[in-house]
């Protein structure tokens, strides 16, 4: 399923934050500086809304 994930192409912001929310939940398992990277982006993503939707790019992020 992960190279499935990793080989759609984001078409928009909101696949890319999908994208590196997949990402920090599976380098969590790993930590290090990669983790806190991705993180750290998954977190500033999720304090965002896009001005056309509305909507949050990135939900759940308390969790990463």
């Amino acid at each position: 399923i992960l190279t499935s994930v990793a080989n759609l192409k984001a078409k928009d912001l909101h696949g890319v934050a999908s994208k590196l929310a997949i990402a920090a939940r599976v380098l969590r398992h790993e930590g290090g500086p990669a983790h806190q990277l991705v993180a750290d982006a998954v977190n500033a993503l999720a304090t965002r809304c896009c001005p056309d939707c509305g909507a949050p790019y990135v939900t759940g992020a308390a969790r990463q």
